[in-house]
């Protein structure tokens, strides 16, 4: 199998085409919103190419901004004197989580990583196996910062920006 290696654009051809391609989003953007249209938008690229700020912008545009998550009604933190192998994070359950309305015993949690507590409405709710997770609780998970990807995958953004 072989290789090519990626060109790279001259630079004036990429900013005459990106402003271009910004112009034509802008244009689609007034369309949707003077229509009512609804359409589907796919952002492809590599991980590091600026999608998560595009996406904000362009929901913004579209007025598709979710509201804010209310806080939960009481916060656990860890105090140390020593650096640990680990972290206490903090998660809202969205219903359109995996994780939403299924047992903590069936969440496939990387080794070494537990729920320390859930926080549902005004209620401490004792992390057990039987335990099911719905929308709106705050979860607390202790876990090893090299598994915070995964924990994205299951439970979403972590509360507080981590």
């Amino acid at each position: 199998m072989t290789t090519a290696k990626a060109r790279k654009l001259p630079r004036k051809f990429y900013e005459r085409t990106l402003y271009e391609l910004q112009g034509e989003l802008v244009m689609m953007q007034e369309w949707v919103k003077a229509t009512g249209a609804r359409i589907v938008v796919v952002f492809e690229g590599r991980d590091a190419a600026g999608k998560g700020s595009t996406i904000k912008r362009v929901t913004r545009a579209f007025g598709l901004e979710t509201p804010s998550k209310p806080p939960p009604a009481a916060v656990l933190e860890i105090a140390s004197t020593q650096i640990l192998d680990g972290e206490l994070v903090s998660y809202q359950i969205d219903p359109s989580l995996v994780v939403c309305d299924v047992p903590i015993r069936d969440i496939p949690f990387p080794e070494g990583a537990s729920v320390a507590l859930v926080v549902r409405g005004t209620s401490l709710v004792a992390a057990k196996g039987g335990t099911v997770l719905r929308a709106g609780d705050h979860v607390y998970v202790f876990v090893r910062p090299q598994d915070l990807p995964l924990m994205a995958l299951l439970f979403g953004q972590a509360e507080g920006g981590m």
